[in-house]
């Protein structure tokens, strides 16, 4: 019994100490930024977002490298971003009031009832991204057919170092879905000196 009491502390001793670094490390960040969030779970967010932008950033920075785009081609793309961006935004929106829809239902219901408003949410969403894939599709495409013979071809060299094909529709989606963040156009921008 002593043993497991024993084992018990060191498990919450090891938890709070693991606990204090996080804090830390947070408070620390939100320090460094000079941010006044909303409280912990704010700052926590931030925290880790911080480290998922670096890294679009970067994928966006290394995609421009390896193109090494034309000023009219970065144009194309810019127009296209603001297209995929206005297609996000409306489907962002549509899904937000699926969403608080959802919870005024379930709000009352019965356990039962609640499992089939979670499904038919889901069901609801994933129609609501069948149909904004077609435009984020369709402003990656723009991007892809402005491409030169030779950027298509570094393209086709790069996806089979993963051990990937060039799939047009594949490639022109995650176009799309880069060039619908908000960050993208930014960069576009900056990259013509507007």
């Amino acid at each position: 019994m002593p043993r497991t009491a024993t084992s018990r502390w060191v498990f919450f001793g090891l938890l709070g100490l693991l606990l204090a670094a996080a804090g830390t490390a947070v408070a620390q960040d939100r320090a460094d930024d000079g941010d006044r969030g909303r409280g912990r779970r704010g700052a926590a967010a931030r925290w880790l977002r911080k480290g998922a932008v670096a890294r679009r950033a970067e994928g966006m920075q290394r995609i421009r490298r390896l193109m090494d785009a034309s000023d009219d081609q970065v144009r194309v793309a810019l127009e296209a971003s603001r297209e995929a961006a206005r297609a996000r935004g409306e489907a962002k929106a549509k899904a937000a009031e699926i969403v608080v829809q959802a919870f005024r239902e379930a709000k009352d219901a019965a356990p039962e009832r609640r499992s089939q408003i979670r499904a038919e949410t889901r069901e609801k969403l994933r129609a609501l991204w069948d149909g904004a894939r077609e435009p984020i599709t369709e402003a990656g495409k723009k991007v892809l057919a402005v491409l030169t013979p030779g950027q298509r071809k570094k393209m086709d060299g790069a996806l089979k170092d993963r051990g990937l094909t060039f799939d047009d529709d594949r490639i022109a989606l995650s176009f799309g879905m880069r060039l619908a963040h908000p960050w993208a156009e930014a960069l576009l921008r900056a990259r013509l000196g507007k």
